[in-house]
């Protein structure tokens, strides 16, 4: 029971230092993005449920990185990073009816 536990720790504490990798390697390539008011301003807006666009965005720069990573796809990780942060990158809340917004899965980016 004891060896399960100790298995158990040390892969929580493996994730636990690959995100903050992941996190340390985003907010070196972005961080004009992340520190601008529009993008911080994401943290309002929300994405998919109860999930804001930054948190979202975020999400997929990590993942992008991951898959990369994990698949040996050769790539610019910056503007990998980038890209991915700014995907969804749009400052109003497209669930709100209005015509500007009727176009937005289709249209965005």
């Amino acid at each position: 029971m004891k060896q399960r536990s100790a298995k158990k720790i040390r892969k929580w504490k493996e994730k636990f230092e690959r995100e903050r990798e992941l996190r340390q390697e985003i907010r070196a390539a972005a961080p004009d993005i992340l520190r601008s008011k529009n993008f911080r301003s994401t943290r309002s807006h929300v994405q998919h449920g109860n999930m804001t666009v930054n948190d979202h965005s975020m999400n997929v720069a990590k993942c992008s990185l991951a898959i990369s990573e994990k698949l040996h796809i050769p790539c610019e990780k910056k503007e990998l990073i980038r890209g991915a942060l700014l995907h969804d990158y749009f400052l109003y809340d497209w669930h709100e009816k209005d015509d500007s917004h009727r176009w937005h899965g289709f249209s965005h980016a």
